[in-house]
């Protein structure tokens, strides 16, 4: 696999994306947010990732795929299950726009059926979240810059992010820890409104793209019970071609190839 197959514009809560605009070293906490926005741009990604989840062996690990288009204001995302065979021909189809105060909206395909579906659920019972994929805390009105930190030996300022009202979603605090030189966050916890941890991603293992920036590899996201599940990138393509039905849900139910 090489590195540009890794170089995608999918968000895993700020993890796994490269960065396609200028260094943002130095920038408000304000600045930042819009530079990871404008990371987020891409006109056609794919992802198939894997997640381990606790106590499962490698071979038991969920496998999907992830294809996205964030242009123009509007963000799109569908989720298509790989293996095992029960979640084969299922997807998800999200989308958003970067309105602070619009939440993503999900419905999920099966072979029967077009069920409208939560942000926030897990998908297809995994701790991977469709709301936490679109990031919308980037365009959340409060960005604070909370100073300099370090997870895992890299060095990355930590940024605060709170939305003007209470959210549908639950979410009232993102805490994401921005590599500024390399557009990515190396760690992002999500809590809800009495400061209780919900969740948190972080990257594990990162790589250099054509770009010459870095991007994430693996990540793992620990849950408000210390549940740790492991998500690993096994192959990509950054210049995914995007058709008009491609986030159509008659589309999203065929099959993904492994």
């Amino acid at each position: 696999m090489t590195a540009a197959m890794l170089a995608t514009g999918v968000l895993l809560c700020g993890v796994l994306l490269p960065a396609h605009g200028e260094a943002a070293a130095g920038k408000s906490a304000l600045a930042l947010a819009e530079s990871m926005r404008a990371a987020r741009e891409s006109d056609g990604f794919e992802l198939r990732i894997t997640l381990q989840g606790p106590g499962a062996a490698a071979r038991d690990a969920l496998r999907i795929a992830l294809i996205g288009q964030s242009r123009e204001g509007r963000e799109r995302l569908l989720v298509r299950g790989i293996a095992p065979a029960g979640i084969r021909g299922h997807a998800i189809v999200c989308e958003r726009s970067a309105d602070p105060g619009e939440e993503p909206s999900c419905v999920q395909d099966t072979s029967a059926d077009t069920v409208r579906t939560d942000a926030m659920a897990g998908i297809f019972g995994s701790t991977l979240v469709a709301w936490d994929l679109m990031a919308p805390w980037w365009d959340w009105p409060v960005q604070v810059d909370e100073g300099p930190q370090a997870i895992a030996g890299h060095a990355c300022t930590q940024v605060r992010s709170r939305p003007e009202r209470r959210p549908v979603s639950g979410v009232s605090e993102a805490l994401s820890c921005v590599d500024a030189r390399n557009g990515m966050a190396w760690k992002t916890t999500l809590f809800d409104s009495h400061h209780r941890v919900l969740r948190s991603i972080e990257a594990r293992r990162d790589i250099r793209t054509q770009a010459g920036h870095s991007t994430a590899r693996s990540a793992a996201i620990t849950d408000a019970d210390g549940a740790v599940t492991l998500v690993e990138v096994y192959a990509g393509d950054e210049h995914y071609q995007v058709r008009p039905d491609t986030f159509a849900t008659s589309a999203a139910a065929a099959p993904a190839k492994d």
